[in-house]
């Protein structure tokens, strides 16, 4: 199980999230390539970046069904608007639409 490490040091834990979106950048320009209209590739990177930020929102948000708590619904209080996807997922967005806009562009 994973665990919180010390505040000093680093452990196994720190490195899952650079990895993850090493894995997602390199995977970018794989999915990218197949779609030729700058557009429509656009439009895709737009459609999994608010698919990511809404699953993020929900699964990490202040859905609470906590048996001493007699609210049921999504708590505002507890929704973590930055939470781990939502980062991926803007992450994501500012590669995605970077490669689509300087992808014929020579240096």
């Amino acid at each position: 199980m994973i665990t919180h490490p010390p505040w000093n040091g680093c452990n196994f834990a720190d490195f899952v999230m650079p990895f993850f979106l090493f894995i997602v950048g390199m995977t970018i320009l794989l999915a990218l390539k197949r779609i030729p209209n700058s557009l429509m590739a656009a439009r895709k990177v737009i459609q999994r970046t608010l698919k990511l930020l809404f699953w993020g929102i929900l699964l990490q948000g202040g859905y609470c069904h906590a048996p001493d708590d007699l609210t049921y619904g999504v708590d505002m209080k507890k929704v973590r608007w930055c939470g781990i996807l939502q980062r991926i997922a803007l992450a994501y967005s500012v590669v995605a639409l970077l490669e689509i806009v300087t992808k014929n562009v020579r240096v």
